[in-house]
Order: structure tokens, then sequence, then C-alpha cells
């Protein structure tokens, strides 16, 4: 074989390689929400839960989001808010819901002093002095649940070694071109890399929609504190807790992510941030995502194969794949009704995921929270120009 004809092989192999990537992970995303464990713990005697929610801007549907945490059909609980700024637009929409809920089980705290970089950490960590019980669970304000999701996760938790529990999540309650790119990557792309991930080498990350654990296990990795000055302080805690020999366990459980984004730019910034984010604290398997690009690798085979038959070919079967294995998931265990209106969007979403996963190694700059910082190898970072709360 010519030199020349090298990069088409290669091509060729990454093409074989993602296709099969996208069909086994489909099949795993599949086995893994048919294992369900409905059995009791501890007697059917679940212990008391305190559930932290920072809180930053009034998001579309805050009130209704942060109201299913407060729903939960659990023996004992609270719900304890944080917010830097008393003046918050966010703030007045857990003002409304406390009304609505008796003391202490739904409570809002302040942490003035709060001066990044990390200002959600800063508030979980104010939250967290206020909160009454062991059992921590953390959870952002733009996630809904129903009212099962406290015993899922602490079934989940209370399983044999392990110390940290966090869930995968789906994209709904979306209007517009950008939430529904941002619903498809969650479902396309997350899911199946997570639930993958979960099978090779088990996980040692964890994802802001949940992270529930003892104080103890917090403690013991150095508390919320140790955690502020770093961009993917989620991620970085369930490392933590993977290192000190202990399992994070995520539950077939789906929570809802209420997508407010409103503009492509809002999306654009959202997908590099997590990109960077992926970069700087797993370089390696950030690289090898490349084989996850399915479409991106299939139009690259097109050129090096001139346009010949085997490369249309090629590209064709991927794509015919790629919607085959988004559909059957969606259909049979993700159940995302809204998505599939927006599936002729997955072409361009896989091709921008390119790019972004591209321009991931060109820039240490993110946006988050209305906010640009400079991110740092080791996943620190640092704010430009930060803005002090009063």
């Amino acid at each position: 074989m010519l030199v020349s004809d090298w990069p088409a092989v290669f091509a060729l192999l990454l093409c074989a390689s993602s296709l099969f990537y996208n069909l086994i992970s489909s099949w795993y995303v599949w086995r893994f929400f048919q294992d369900r464990n409905e059995a009791p713990i501890n007697g059917s005697e679940y212990p008391p839960v305190s559930i932290l929610k920072p809180v930053y801007k009034d998001t579309p549907e805050l009130l209704e989001n942060l109201a299913s945490f407060c729903n939960q059909d659990y023996p004992e609980y609270e719900v304890i808010f944080a917010s830097a700024n008393p003046n918050d637009p966010g703030v007045e929409a857990v003002r409304e819901l406390i009304a609505q809920y008796p003391m202490p089980k739904a409570r809002m705290v302040f942490a003035p002093g709060n001066s990044g970089p990390n200002y959600k950490v800063g508030n979980l960590m104010a939250a967290l002095k206020e909160a009454r019980h062991a059992l921590i669970v953390i959870s952002d304000a733009d996630m809904r649940v129903d009212d099962q999701y406290l015993k899922e996760v602490v079934r989940a938790l209370e399983q044999s070694n392990v110390g940290l529990v966090t869930c995968l999540y789906r994209t709904s309650g979306f209007r517009n071109v950008a939430g529904a790119l941002e619903a498809l990557f969650v479902q396309g792309d997350f899911i199946p890399g997570v639930v993958m991930a979960q099978k090779l080498e088990g996980i040692s990350f964890a994802f802001g929609s949940t992270l529930a654990l003892t104080r103890k296990t917090l403690n013991q990795v150095g508390g919320l504190e140790s955690l502020k000055s770093y961009l993917a302080d989620d991620y970085h805690l369930g490392n933590r807790i993977r290192k000190l020999g202990l399992c994070v366990e995520i539950p077939p459980y789906i929570m809802e992510h209420r997508s407010g984004m409103r503009r492509f730019r809002d999306f654009w910034r959202h997908q590099l941030r997590w990109a960077v984010t992926i970069r700087v604290s797993r370089p390696f398997g950030h690289f090898a995502s490349i084989v996850t690009h399915s479409l991106s690798l299939a139009i690259l085979n097109l050129f090096l194969q001139n346009f010949s038959v085997t490369g249309w070919t090629v590209l064709s079967g991927i794509m015919l794949a790629r919607l085959a294995t988004f559909y059957s998931v969606n259909k049979l265990v993700i159940g995302n009704a809204e998505v599939t209106r927006y599936v002729w969007l997955l072409p361009l979403k896989d091709l921008l995921n390119t790019v972004i996963w591209g321009v991931s190694f060109l820039t240490d700059r993110v946006s988050w929270g209305g906010r640009t910082y400079r991110v740092k190898a080791v996943g620190t970072f640092v704010e430009k120009s930060p803005v002090r709360h009063p």
C-alpha cells in the first residue's frame, strides 16, 4: 500500500471505531436503565436529608424547579437555598416558595462574603453551615425531579462502599434552537459517554445535577471550601472520593434539566466551558474522545477517499446508525418527546461538537454566570475583573 493511502485508511479505521462506539454505547444505555433496584433500605427507614440548592439569577421555571425538591415522598428532609446577594433576581422566587412550606423544611441563607471565584461553592458553604442532617444532597437550581427522587438517591448511597451518588439528566422545556442543541448534546453525547465510562472503568467524577454524600465523607476530602478555587467542583469532588477507595454511583434515574437557553451564544459558551473543563481535568480522555465524533470523521473520510463510493457509503451508514440509535434509545429509555421534534438538528449538533472540541485546545478562557474566567492547567481558575457582591 502506498504511503499516501495511509491517511485514508486511518480515517476509515476511525470511522469504524466511531460506529462501533455509537452502537455499543447505545446498547449499554438501554441495559443501564433496565437495572433498577427497588428494594427498601434499612427496614424501609430512610435517614434524614439536607438538600442544598445554590440560587443565582432568575431562570425560566425556577419556582417550579425548586418546588419539586420541596415535594418529596420522604420521611424527613429540609431544603436550604443559598445566595450571595439578597437582591438577586432568583431570591424572590425562593421567598415565594418558602411562604408555601413550614419552617424548617424550606429556608433561605445568604453568603455576603462570597468572594469567588466559584460563587456556587461559596453559596453552598453558607448552606452547609445551616444544614441539620448528616446526609447531604446538593443539586443545581435548574434541575427538576419527581417525588421519588430522594428515595432513589438515598437507596443508591446506602449500597456497600458507595461514597457519592450523582445523577444523569435529560434537557426539556426548551422552545428554540439553542435549547434543542443543548438537549441533543445531553442525550446524544453526555449520557452515552457517562454510561460507557462507568462500564469500562467506573466513575471517577460527578455532576452538579446531584451530589449526594455524608458530611463525614465530605470532610474526608477537605470539605466544600477546598473546592472553591476549582471550575469543575463537581468533577473534583467525585474524583477525590474515588481516590478514597469509595465508589461514585449513578442510579438509573433521570432528572429533568430545564434549559433556560435563549440564544446560540449561550449554547456555545456553555459547551465550550464544559469542553475546556474536561480538557484540563481529563486531558487524555478528552483527546481520545475524537472517536465519538462520528459524523465529522465520516466527512473527513469522504474527502480523503476523494468522494468515492466507499466514502459516501461510510457517511450514509454512520448517519443512519446515528439517527437509528438516537431514536431507539430515546423511545425505549429516555422518553423525551420534545427532543424528537428537533432531531433534524442532530448533524449540525455533531459538527458543532467537533468545532467546540477543537477550540477547547486553543483557549483557556471560559464564561460562567455572566463572568469571564481563565482556567489553569490543574483545573483551578481565576476571574477576570472580579465582581464583588455587596
